[in-house]
């Protein structure tokens, strides 16, 4: 419990920083991705630090070495596996969308041109995807994975799931379905894998084409 009460910020903040964020401040381009910094990537590494000093190391968050455990062709075929699981989401989200034709994701995500929109873009997905599994993979497994009876495997996916969702502060049903699809899978192959890293680089894969989909269909602003 200690551990996820330490860790409990690097949920938290995030998301009640993007519910109360500022017009005036989401409109500035360098703040909003300062703040995003803050609250996506140095909050999460303080959490960490806070938790190394504990006594808890990153192994214990599924963030050991995967070659110690698997051969480079087993690591490569772990990693094709979680992304397609991961990118099964898009095709999930896009059923959803058919039962609940009225939800619509109003989301909108605003990108500088040129090389410092590549930059923000390859950050982007690279903090999302590395601290949102630690988070919600890893240390969520740590606290609740605490042997392998039936009922802490179902709490540590229920919870690592439901906190996934309302982490994203999605309120459309379509949105929800996708995204509880997505968390319960996650979650489902690190109680297998128990190595953080398949699903970082899955999620990495995901957000990457997610993000290219979402700036052909116009979600994804420049200034």
């Amino acid at each position: 419990m200690k551990v996820f009460l330490i860790a409990l910020p690097a949920f938290a903040f995030p998301s009640l920083a993007a519910m109360y964020l500022p017009t005036s401040w989401a409109d500035s381009n360098y703040i909003f991705w300062s703040l995003d910094i803050f609250f996506r990537v140095v909050i999460p590494l303080l959490c960490l630090f806070m938790l190394s000093k504990k006594g808890t190391g990153l192994t214990e968050f599924g963030l050991s070495s995967p070659i110690r455990r698997y051969s480079v062709p087993q690591f490569l075929a772990l990693c094709f596996v979680c992304a397609l699981g991961f990118l099964s989401y898009i095709v999930v989200d896009n059923i959803a969308r058919t039962f609940f034709p009225s939800a619509v994701d109003v989301g909108y995500l605003k990108m500088p041109t040129g090389a410092s929109g590549l930059f923000v873009s390859a950050y982007y997905v690279a903090a999302s995807a590395f601290f949102e599994e630690v988070f919600f993979r890893g240390v969520l497994g740590y606290v609740l994975l605490v042997n392998r009876k039936l009922i802490w495997i179902v709490a540590y996916i229920s919870v690592s799931a439901f906190s996934f969702v309302f982490a994203h502060l999605v309120t459309d049903p379509a949105s929800i379905v996708a995204l509880s699809y997505l968390g319960i899978g996650s979650a489902v192959l690190y109680v297998a894998l128990r190595n953080i890293w398949p699903l970082v680089i899955a999620h990495a894969i995901n957000d990457t084409i997610i993000l290219g989909w979402l700036q052909l269909v116009g979600h994804v602003g420049t200034v």
